[in-house]
């Protein structure tokens, strides 16, 4: 039902996502390359594109990679995919021999539920920003990325 929405509020909650999407195209036009300042998304909304609501009205954009755009600009957004690919990468070739020897995207052990995480995890920032700008959505993002950190960091042991 999210992408073909049966009830009004379905319709009117993609209307709303779409419309916050362009706002942060708008703001992204004119701060590409540094962006309006981690946590700056609304306030900036507000100054920049749209004026007179109620402050209920201003919300984040609901995808992580177009607020991280927004607000970080183009630098952030490369370092934060590279993070993302990076990680990817290393846990789906881990460098322990042993593990090289069961073929290159070997998934035994832990990584085998790491991968879908990750995957799961990246698919979810497309359509919300709960991972970026809200509290315990930065702690949980944080804490999965520590965990594959600590997996690959085991897996070169």
């Amino acid at each position: 039902t999210r992408f073909f929405p049966e009830t009004r509020l379905e319709a009117k909650s993609l209307t709303e996502r779409a419309t916050l999407n362009e706002y942060a195209r708008g703001l992204i036009k004119n701060h590409w390359l540094f962006g309006v300042g981690i946590g700056n998304f609304t306030q900036s909304a507000q100054k920049e594109i749209i004026t007179g609501q109620p402050s209920y009205y201003y919300q984040p954009a609901h995808n992580t990679f177009l607020l991280v755009l927004a607000e970080i600009g183009v630098i952030g957004l490369l370092f934060f995919i590279s993070l993302l690919i990076y990680l990817f990468i290393k846990v789906l070739n881990p460098p322990n021999p042993a593990y090289r020897q069961a073929g290159p995207f070997y998934q035994g052990g832990d990584n085998f539920f790491i991968s879908p995480i990750l995957l799961s995890l990246i698919v979810m920032m497309t359509a919300d920003h709960w991972w970026w700008s809200l509290h315990f959505g930065i702690l949980f993002f944080w804490l999965a990325m520590g965990l594959m950190v600590r997996k690959i960091k085991e897996d070169i042991i």
